[in-house]
C-alpha cells in the first residue's frame, strides 16, 4: 500500500513448436516519456565498489550493456571489465523513474538504452555481431548463433525488475532492495513444532555443530567454484556445470531443497538466497513448457549439455538437439520439486510453484500411469514418488496421492523378502564393479528408492510399505563397513561388497535406515546412521554442486530422526551428536587396520597435534610426510593436550 515501487516478473517461453529451436534477434522492453528525458544517472563498477555517473542534456543516447560475467560497454564504446549493478535513473522536467534489475550482470547480457525520450530495458539486447559469444568457454557458447539467441522448444527464463515511480529510493538503496532484499528468519523450533516444511532439527546445544560448519565450508567453496567456472548467462545462473565433464547439473539432487532446509535450521541467509536462485532456473530451464508430444510437458531434465540436449558422458554426438525420450520423463530418475516447493512456500514465487504443479502433472497423468517394472535403476520410483508425495503434502490435492499408491505398487509386488529383502537383479555393467554373474543391487539407488517409500509411509502409515523399508534397510546395514564406515557402491543378496568401501554416498543411503530403526526400535541402525554421517564430516568439504545436493538433500530429515531418537532413548547423549570439537574425538582420532603386506621399514615416531578451531578439528603434524597414500599410513601414537599443553588423551 502507498508504495512507489512496482515490481514485474516477466517470463519468455518459446512455445513455438514447428521447429526444436527458435531464433530471436532481441527482447526490449521500452517505457516511453511524454515530457521527454532530461538527465540520468546510473551506478557503474568502481574499485572495490560501485559509482554513479550522471549525464545531462537532452537529445542523444546513453546505454550500457553488460556483455558477458566479466566485460561491460558504454555507448558504443570499448568494453571495460566489470560488472554492473544495472540500476539507472531518468529525469523529466517535472519526475524521475528509476529501475532496478535483478542479477543484471550475473544473467548477461543485458542493457539499458537512454534517448530523448525512452527509456528500453533490454532483457536481451540486439548483439553487436554474428561472431558474439564464440570466443566463451563452449558450455556458454550454445545459445548464441551468427548474432541470434537460440531457444530449444519449451524452454524459459524470467527476468526481474523494480519499477521506483518517483524516485523514492537513492539508486544504492534500489540495487540493495532488488538483489539483496530482507529474508526474515524464523527461530528453527518453530519450523521444528508445526513441521511446515516435514521433520526438522531444532539447534540443540552443540548437537550437529559439526554437521553445521560443513555446510557452511561447503557452501563457500561452492560459491567460490563458481566465479572460476564462470557460472553465469540468462539460461545458466541457478545451476552448476561440470557433471560427467561436460553437463550442465542441472541441479541433480534437488540443491535448492537442501539449502533452505539449511536456513530454516541456521536462518543462513546467503543459502536461502542461492536456493531460491537455483529453484527458480529448475523451474525456467529444466522444466519442459511445451513440446509437440504432451505427455513430456511439465517434466524435469536430468544433466544435459546446454541443459535440455544430449545427456551421457560419452554420446556419439554431443550436441544441444536431443529429441526427448525416457531421459527426459520423471522415470529418468532425476525428478525433484521440494525445493521449488519451498520457493513458494518461502519467499511467495509463483514460477517455482507453477513448474512444481506441471512436474505434478506430469507424473500424475503420464509418469505414474506408465511405470510397471521397477527395472534396474530403483531411484526412477524413488525420486517421482518424492515428487508427487511432497506436491500432495503442498496442496492435499488426492490424485497425487493417488499417483504415488501407482508408483509404490511396483516395488511392493517385486520385492524378494526370501533373498535379503531388497530387489536382487543382474546388475548393470556400470553396477557390476568387474565382475561378472552378479545378483544384488546398488546400494544408493536402494537409498533413494527406500526414502521415496518413507514419504509415503508418513503420509499413509501403510503397513505394506513399513514393512518394505525395514526389510531393505536390514539389507542395506549387511554390507555397511564399520570400520572404513561406509558402503560398497554395489553389494550382492547376501551383502558381499562388489567394490570398496567408500563414504560419499552415505547421506544417500542413511535416511531410510535410520528411519527403519525409529520404525522397529532397532538401535544398532540409529548407531549406524550416526557414524555414516559423522564420516562424512571427516572426509572434508566438497565444493562441486552435485556433491553438495548429494551431501544435504536426506540429511535434515536424517538429523530429525536422529535427535528424536536420543531425545526418546538416550537424553545424556543428544547434545554429543555431530557436535565437532573433543566431543566423542578419542573414537576417531586413529582408526588403524590389519596391515595387507608385511613392511621391512619401521614407521617412523611423530608427535600429532590436535588444533581446535572455531569447533574444527584440525589434524597437525610436525613433519608432514609428502607422497603418502592412506594405505600406506604406520601405526603411531596420538597425543591429544589443551591449550595449555596438559595431556587430554592419547591413543595408537
Amino acid at each position: 500500500a502507498n508504495s512507489s515501487l512496482i515490481e514485474i516478473a516477466h517470463t519468455h517461453i518459446n512455445t513455438y513448436l514447428k521447429t526444436e529451436f527458435t531464433d530471436i534477434t532481441s527482447l526490449t522492453m521500452p517505457f516511453q516519456f511524454e515530457e521527454g528525458i532530461t538527465t540520468g544517472d546510473l551506478l557503474l563498477p568502481a574499485r572495490d565498489a560501485i559509482e554513479r555517473k550522471g549525464w545531462k542534456g537532452q537529445g542523444g543516447r546513453r546505454k550500457f550493456a553488460q556483455w558477458d560475467d566479466l566485460q561491460f560497454a558504454l555507448g558504443g564504446g570499448e568494453l571495460q571489465e566489470g560488472k554492473t549493478p544495472g540500476v539507472v535513473r531518468v529525469s523529466g522536467k517535472r519526475d524521475s523513474v528509476s529501475i532496478g534489475f535483478s542479477d543484471f550482470w550475473q544473467r548477461w547480457p543485458k542493457a539499458i538504452d537512454a534517448s530523448a525520450e525512452t527509456l528500453t530495458v533490454a532483457l536481451l539486447p540486439e548483439q553487436p555481431d554474428s561472431s558474439f559469444g564464440s570466443e566463451l568457454p563452449h558450455y556458454l557458447m550454445f545459445p548464441f548463433v551468427s548474432g541470434k539467441y537460440r531457444f530449444k522448444w519449451g524452454m524459459s527464463f524470467t527476468e526481474r525488475l523494480v519499477i521506483d515511480v518517483g524516485s523514492s529510493k537513492s539508486l544504492e538503496e534500489l540495487h540493495a532492495d532488488t538483489n539483496t532484499p530482507i529474508v526474515p528468519v524464523i527461530p528453527a523450533e518453530w519450523y521444528s513444532e508445526t513441521r511446515a516444511l516435514g521433520n526438522l532439527a531444532a539447534p540443540f546445544k552443540k548437537q550437529f555443530k559439526a554437521w553445521d560448519s560443513y555446510v557452511d565450508s561447503a557452501f563457500k567453496l561452492h560459491m567460490v567454484r563458481k566465479v572460476q567456472n564462470r557460472e553465469y548467462g540468462y539460461f545458466n545462473y541457478g545451476d552448476w556445470y561440470g557433471e560427467r565433464g561436460r553437463n550442465w547439473g542441472n541441479n541433480e539432487y534437488d540443491l535448492a531443497h537442501g539449502l533452505f532446509m539449511h536456513f530454516a535450521r541456521t536462518g543462513s541467509r546467503d543459502c536461502f538466497r542461492w536456493a531460491l536462485t537455483t529453484a527458480r532456473h529448475q523451474a525456467d530451464v529444466d522444466c519442459v513448457h511445451a513440446y509437440p508430444d504432451p505427455y513430456y510437458v511439465g517434466s524435469n531434465h536430468q544433466h544435459s549439455i546446454g541443459h535440455t540436449g544430449t545427456w551421457s558422458q560419452v554420446p556419439q554426438h554431443a550436441t544441444w538437439s536431443h529429441r526427448y525420450d525416457s531421459h527426459t520423463a520423471a522415470a529418468n530418475g532425476h525428478t525433484w520439486s521440494e525445493g521449488m516447493l519451498e520457493a513458494w512456500f518461502l519467499a511467495g514465487d509463483t514460477r517455482p510453484m507453477e513448474a512444481a504443479l506441471g512436474l505434478g502433472e506430469h507424473i500424475t497423468w503420464g509418469m505414474s500411469r506408465r511405470f510397471k517394472k521397477l527395472g534396474t535403476h530403483e531411484r526412477t520410483a524413488g525420486w517421482s514418488l518424492l515428487a508427487v508425495t511432497a506436491l500432495y503434502k503442498a496442496t492435499g490435492d488426492p490424485l497425487y496421492l493417488e499417483a504415488a499408491k501407482r508408483i509404490v505398487a511396483v516395488p511392493l509386488r517385486e520385492q524378494n523378502f526370501a533373498e535379503g529383502g531388497a530387489w536382487p537383479h543382474r546388475l548393470p555393467k556400470g553396477h557390476a564393479g568387474g565382475q561378472q554373474k552378479t545378483y544384488g543391487n546398488n546400494l544408493f539407488l536402494i537409498g533413494v528408492l527406500l526414502s521415496g517409500m518413507k514419504a509415503y509411509h508418513e503420509v499413509t502409515q501403510d503397513p505394506a510399505a513399513e514393512k518394505s523399508i525395514i526389510a531393505g534397510a536390514r539389507w542395506m546395514v549387511k554390507s555397511w563397513d564399520p570400520d572404513e564406515e561406509g558402503w560398497p557402491y554395489s553389494a550382492s543378496w547376501d551383502g558381499k561388497p562388489y567394490y570398496g568401501f567408500k563414504t560419499s554416498l552415505n547421506p544417500l543411503v542413511v535416511l531410510p535406515i535410520a528411519y527403519a530403526g525409529q520404525l522397529s526400535g532397532d538401535e544398532s541402525m540409529i548407531e549406524i546412521t550416526e557414524n555414516a554421517l559423522g564420516a562424512v564430516v571427516r572426509g572434508g568439504s566438497p565444493s562441486f554442486g552435485k556433491s553438495l545436493a548429494q551431501k544435504m538433500v536426506f540429511t535434515a530429515g536424517t538429523m530429525a530422526i536422529l535427535q528424536l531418537w536420543y531425545e526418546s532413548h538416550r537424553t545424556d547423549k543428544g547434545s554429543e551428536i555431530l557436535a565437532g570439537g573433543t566431543a566423542g574425538l578419542e573414537k576417531y582420532i586413529v582408526k588403524t587396520h590389519d596391515a595387507k603386506a608385511h613392511k621391512v621399514r619401521a614407521p617412523n615416531r611423530k608427535t600429532f597435534w590436535i588444533k581446535l578451531k572455531n569447533d574444527n578439528v584440525e589434524l597437525q603434524a610436525n613433519r608432514k610426510p609428502t607422497g603418502a597414500k592412506p594405505e600406506d599410513w604406520q601405526e603411531g601414537v596420538i597425543t591429544v593436550h589443551d591449550s595449555e599443553g596438559k595431556e587430554l588423551a592419547k591413543q595408537t
